[in-house]
Order: structure tokens, then sequence, then C-alpha cells
């Protein structure tokens, strides 16, 4: 346990097809706009952190070194479009 909690983390290879082409400019979406908000005024370049290396190395990294209280499950079912539209634009 990481102290007296525990921490699930959703993960299916699926995700791994997920690949928003980090060295295009970003299409305005929430996220974005809400994290350029967050960072305005600072001098600080930000870029979307997930792609399917990255995602990879971490699950290979904690496969290898387990963390207490740290559990991997798969996703129930499949995301409905509505859930999926809370954080991405229909494009």
């Amino acid at each position: 346990m990481i102290g007296d909690r525990s921490v699930t983390v959703f993960y299916d290879e699926v995700m791994l097809g997920h690949n928003p082409e980090v060295d295009l400019p970003f299409m305005p979406s929430r996220v974005e706009k809400r994290v350029r908000s967050i960072l305005q005024g600072l001098n600080f370049k930000w870029s979307y952190p997930e792609h399917p290396g990255r995602l990879s190395a971490i699950k290979a990294y904690l496969d290898e070194n387990p963390i207490n209280g740290v559990r991997f499950v798969s996703g129930a079912a499949p995301a409905t479009y509505e859930q999926l539209a809370r954080v991405h634009t229909t494009s």
C-alpha cells in the first residue's frame, strides 16, 4: 500500500492505438484550453504527454518494479460516445 491508500490503474492495450501525433499542432480541445489557461503567462511550452511509447515504458517499468498498493485492471466496457465527448472534440 502507498501509506493507507491504494491506486487502481485502468489499462487496456487497445489504448496503445491512440497516437495523438505529438509533433503536429493541437486541434483545440477542452483539456488543451484548460491547461493553456493554467500556464498562461509562464514561459513554458506544453505538449500532449501521452503516446504509445510512453505508456508501454511506464507499464513495463511497473511490471518489473511493482509498487505496493498499485493494481492494474482492464476497463469493464468500451467508453460510450458521451463519455468520450467529456474530454475529446468530435473531430
